[in-house]
């Protein structure tokens, strides 16, 4: 199983001006190099890339892992499919929805978070979702969190998410937490899944989250087992 990662910002984000979605940070060939050197010493690579311009870079360059893929265009979703089988998209929208939620905690309007164009990245990452659904790529949850409106131990909202913004069934959320994650992070096929010579990691819940999929954000009702053992 692969434990290191690199993380790349191959472009940028709305609430800086000079650095937005679609301002790139690098040519391909340091792209390239990233990657080839990543890889080389048996690293994954992440990337922050929200622009199709963005995800076509990271795609083509043979990126692991593309966190957000808000705003991708038919080009960028065919790149995707093409590598479908090597690659995972992680929405990653929990910091537009909470940053929009919670903005005057942070003592800024929800007027100025929408001139930023935080609810049309919202608008624009819940069509790009059903694009990737309709191609078949694999997705994943997570992603932004570990800030104040977001924090640590919270990342089973992006369950919520998922099925509330991108009109997934419950069942198709808990497959990108699972099986999908457990094969981001082990291409071995170790993890995720309850099969034969997999790993013994389980998360015992006291409810239904196929019902209800917020089951899951209530920590009273979940026990975890990892590698066969109570934690």
């Amino acid at each position: 199983m692969y434990k290191r990662q690199v993380k790349i910002f191959i472009d940028g984000e709305a609430i800086n001006a000079q650095c937005p979605p679609g301002e790139l940070s690098f040519c391909d060939e340091e792209v390239e190099a990233i990657v080839d050197e990543a890889h080389r010493r048996k690293m994954r690579v992440a990337c922050h890339a929200r622009s199709a311009a963005a995800v076509k870079q990271a795609v083509r360059a043979g990126v692991d892992f593309v966190g957000h893929a808000n705003y991708l265009d038919d080009e960028a979703v065919a790149l995707l499919a093409e590598r479908k089988d090597k690659i995972f998209v992680g929405p990653a929208i929990a910091w537009e929805v909470q940053y929009l939620a919670q903005c005057e905690t942070l003592g800024i309007t929800r007027e100025t978070v929408c001139a930023q164009g935080y609810e049309r990245e919202i608008e624009a990452t819940i069509a790009t979702v059903a694009k990737l659904r309709k191609a078949g790529i694999r997705m994943v949850v997570g992603g932004d969190y570990g800030i104040s409106i977001a924090p640590h131990g919270t990342y089973a909202k992006d369950l919520e998410y998922f099925v509330d913004l991108f009109g997934m069934s419950s069942a198709e959320a808990l497959i990108c937490a699972t099986r999908n994650g457990g094969q981001a992070f082990d291409p071995a096929g170790r993890l995720g899944t309850l099969q034969a010579n997999t790993w013994a990691d389980l998360l015992l819940v006291d409810g239904d989250p196929i019902a209800d999929v917020r089951v899951l954000q209530d920590h009273k009702r979940l026990r975890v087992m990892k590698n066969g053992c109570w934690v």
